[in-house]
């Protein structure tokens, strides 16, 4: 049956109409290249790592001596829990206090200077109060000690030998003295300058002065 021109326009409303769906159906399938993937993420953040911490010292070995020797005195004490003791004078048996002088005597440092300084260093700083005579000829008395003020040229061992002495009385009277000594050379040369090696207790003084110790030490 031929078309009337009211059916061809209906016609051709209705592919139209199906035109414009299918287009837009065609439109809303399609995706962008981009759609779909993660976006861009920012890297992890590293927290800053610790400067190095310096390594705590290591302890002192335990053999190391820390007790001075027995047999030297020790500068501020008597027993270890007395009183602050700078003089070992006046005493009640010389014979202590000369020993502890020559200990202190025997652990100078005579690398130091010259012998008889370093000797007389070494008793003032263990008594920084101790009094000593000027000359080798004046008698000690109870707080003051007779002492040579340097080392002599004496025979004792050999003729270049050198002595220092002193004497040490205590507050009964008794008298006790010691001679230090630095041996002659085998060439019989004064040996000037070196370090004793002799450290010689001399009891029971006629005259307690450090010459009279030197004199017995010889004569004997």
């Amino acid at each position: 049956m031929p078309l009337t021109s009211t059916s061809r326009l209906a016609t051709a409303f209705a592919a139209g109409t199906l035109l414009v769906a299918g287009c837009a159906g065609s439109g809303s399938g399609t995706t962008s290249p981009s759609a779909g993937r993660p976006g861009p993420t920012d890297p992890p953040a590293v927290a800053p790592a610790d400067p190095p911490r310096p390594s705590p010292s290591p302890a002192a070995p335990a053999d190391v001596p820390v007790v001075p020797p027995t047999d030297v005195p020790v500068r501020g004490s008597d027993d270890g829990d007395g009183p602050f003791v700078t003089n070992p004078l006046p005493a009640d048996d010389a014979v202590v206090v000369r020993d502890q002088l020559l200990a202190l005597a025997g652990a100078a440092d005579f690398g130091a200077g010259h012998p008889d300084t370093a000797m007389i260093q070494s008793w003032l700083t263990a008594y920084p109060d101790l009094q000593l005579t000027i000359f080798d000829d004046q008698p000690a008395g109870p707080s003051t000690v007779s002492s040579s003020s340097t080392f002599l040229l004496t025979e004792v061992t050999s003729a270049y030998d050198q002595a220092f002495g002193f004497a040490v009385a205590d507050r009964s009277g008794r008298c006790a003295g010691g001679v230090i000594v630095i041996p002659g050379t085998d060439d019989a040369a004064a040996t000037t300058g070196s370090a004793p090696s002799i450290f010689t207790p001399v009891d029971d003084l006629a005259v307690c002065t450090a010459e009279q110790a030197i004199a017995e030490l010889v004569a004997a």
